[in-house]
């Protein structure tokens, strides 16, 4: 990472932005570029959004005080805009506009992840159901006979 000026960060390919778990007091909008957002559970890695221009992140950190949910990735060369608490409560006075907009893609995001949770339910409900209806008196594989 380097700051180009104050506020204002940049990343190569492949640095790590946001660890999860790691206590965060930032959010970012994207300048240019883009990140991947994903989580990581027993060595198996879940991408959960690529975040382009004018895509924010992070900013759950600004509200909650709770470690990062998910960990960011640079895709590429990536500029970004970094606000602590501070920084961002001054321009949403200056701009009342920037809280609707950040309150706009946290609703996006939220509709998003319901249309998700869903699709995930419809899809256990299928699985149970095919199980529940499969004929469990017949063997899958047939038994072999023991020789004597």
């Amino acid at each position: 990472m380097s700051e180009l000026e104050e506020g204002i960060h940049e990343f190569k390919d492949g640095e790590a932005i946001i660890k999860e778990n790691e206590v965060g007091k930032e959010m970012y909008v994207i300048l240019s570029g883009e990140v991947e957002v994903f989580k990581e559970s027993e060595g198996e890695k879940t991408v959960l959004a690529i975040l382009r221009e004018e895509d924010i992140f992070g900013e759950m950190a600004l509200f909650d005080n709770r470690p990062r949910s998910a960990s960011v990735r640079a895709i590429g060369d990536v500029k970004l805009a970094v606000f602590d608490r501070e920084t961002f409560l001054e321009q949403i006075k200056k701009n009342p506009h920037l809280a609707l907009q950040i309150l706009q893609k946290m609703s996006q995001r939220i509709r998003m992840i319901d249309d998700e949770l869903h699709n995930l339910t419809a899809q256990i409900h299928k699985i149970r159901e095919s199980v529940h209806t499969a004929d469990v008196s017949q063997p899958v594989i047939s038994p072999q006979k023991k020789k004597r």
